[in-house]
């Protein structure tokens, strides 16, 4: 119960960061309708050595789960001084991102008005 309980309170100080402003404009691009992993289910605790355990997926990139990549939205819902920017990129894969078209022009137009 105290190593869930140390998970919980870990898990919950990666979000604080989310809660405040942070004085810069936000760009946060992001995929997902991707199955990903969520959950390793074991049967019992008797079965976990030597058994397979079962697979549950849920919606994300194929490598992160969606919960985690919308965490950057958390900022719409805090009082900024500078926009927050969310893009979303449907049914794309994680690694398949970094070279997808429209993130790229995306990127492309947010340097562009920066300068």
């Amino acid at each position: 119960m105290r190593t869930l309980l140390k998970l919980a309170a870990m898990e919950e100080a990666q979000y604080d960061m989310l809660d405040r402003e942070l004085g810069v404009p936000i760009y946060c691009f992001y995929s997902g309708g991707v199955p990903t992993a969520e959950r390793l289910v074991y049967d019992s605790m008797s079965m976990i050595r030597g058994s397979e355990p079962r697979l549950e997926t849920g919606d994300g990139d194929g490598t992160v789960n969606l919960r985690s990549l919308e965490a950057c939205r958390r900022w719409m819902d805090v009082q900024q001084r500078h926009p927050v920017n969310v893009t979303y990129y449907p049914g794309v894969e994680h690694k398949a991102l970094l070279h997808h078209h429209d993130l790229i022009s995306d990127i492309l137009s947010v340097t562009e008005r920066v300068q």
